[in-house]
């Protein structure tokens, strides 16, 4: 179904669609984050691990740069003509609207402004999108499809300890609608996959005209009770039992995707500030000097181990500081309260593809 970025014919031809990347491999916020760390620290000298053109002339900085900014730019577009009113998508609904979060909660105004291209590549002016426009999409399909609401503390809960109720937005057993259209002619993943359901959560923190800021903060923790942690040893997993719920999976795929879900509508994630690399450089530093001699001894036998752990140390360092600790005071999403413009109205998606 998905052919990559590869070209429809040539050596390179790819034998599926062409010029085309699942929806579910867009990844905005990292793609910004990773072009914004290029302009503030490129050096004249690494320019030698630029790859060549194919004629053999060098690649530049600004050339790198365009190169992501057109990456965020064509997999909204992708995005746009392949997603519903409801924010399925034709590849992992829940996944998506994980990633598109991020980008709104790091780059608030300019993921907001998305320029979408018709089919012959010139821009549609009338057209309007970004994140938050796409985000607002799940937050309706659970706000007009769910059996109970969510922005009323307990009533997704009255009588049971199942998330069911909410999950009619997108189950197909209970006949969920707006899950395919003309640019999805698939049926989704099930809503009971955790890797599905705890991503769409994180449509609620970017505002909605429809619903206030007290509703939509109690939606997060509606979502947020699903899962009873009480038997749980937070300090060693092992020691204790698993949570309890219907969706509360704790194998690394599923779980993965609950715990940065949950760190999301927390507010744990924040821009990364000017002073945050300096600081994770030093964390590196210690880091290296704390750990770099036990890891030379563990991979005195293994030639590729030593750089791999590196690798991985110096991005564990860097992902922490861009973690927020902050002490949150009357509510957890105060950030909702502030007064946005108004997005324009989510339906027409799938007319317009």
């Amino acid at each position: 179904m998905w052919g990559g970025l590869l070209p429809p014919g040539g050596k390179y031809k790819t034998a599926q669609q062409a010029w085309c990347y699942s929806p579910g491999y867009f990844a905005p916020a990292h793609y910004r984050t990773f072009r914004d760390f290029l302009i503030k620290h490129w050096q004249k000298e690494f320019d030698d691990y630029m790859p060549p053109h194919s004629d053999g002339s060098p690649t530049t900085l600004d050339e790198m740069v365009q190169a992501f900014n057109s990456a965020i730019v064509s997999g909204y577009n992708l995005l746009w003509y392949s997603s519903c009113s409801s924010g399925t998508v034709s590849n992992w609904v829940g996944v998506k609207g994980l990633a598109v979060a991020m980008d709104y909660v790091l780059y608030r105004e300019e993921s907001s402004r998305i320029t979408i291209y018709d089919r012959q590549g010139s821009p549609d002016l009338e057209e309007s999108f970004g994140a938050r426009r796409y985000l607002n999409r799940i937050v309706e399909q659970y706000r007009s499809s769910s059996t109970c609401d969510g922005g009323e503390l307990g009533s997704c809960f009255r009588n049971t300890t199942s998330p069911y109720r909410m999950a009619n937005a997108f189950d197909l057993e209970f006949n969920a609608t707006h899950t395919t259209c003309h640019g999805v002619p698939n049926e989704p993943e099930s809503w009971w996959a955790g890797f599905m359901a705890y991503p769409t959560f994180t449509a609620f923190v970017a505002p909605y005209d429809e619903i206030g800021a007290e509703q939509m903060t109690n939606w997060m923790d509606t979502f947020s009770s699903i899962c009873n942690f009480s038997k749980v040893d937070v300090t060693d997993f092992t020691l204790g039992e698993e949570p309890e719920g219907a969706i509360c999976l704790t194998s690394y795929f599923e779980a993965s995707q609950a715990v940065i879900s949950t760190m999301i509508m927390a507010g744990f994630v924040s821009p990364l500030e000017q002073e945050s690399f300096s600081q994770a450089r030093e964390k590196v530093k210690i880091l290296k000097d704390e750990i770099l001699p036990v890891l030379e001894r563990v991979s005195a036998s293994n030639a590729w181990l030593l750089p791999a752990l590196g690798a991985l140390g110096a991005l564990a360092a860097l992902s922490m500081a861009a973690i927020r600790r902050r002490q949150r005071t009357s509510s957890a999403y105060s950030h909702l309260a502030e007064e946005l413009p108004k997005s324009p109205s989510a339906s027409g998606a799938c007319e317009s593809a």
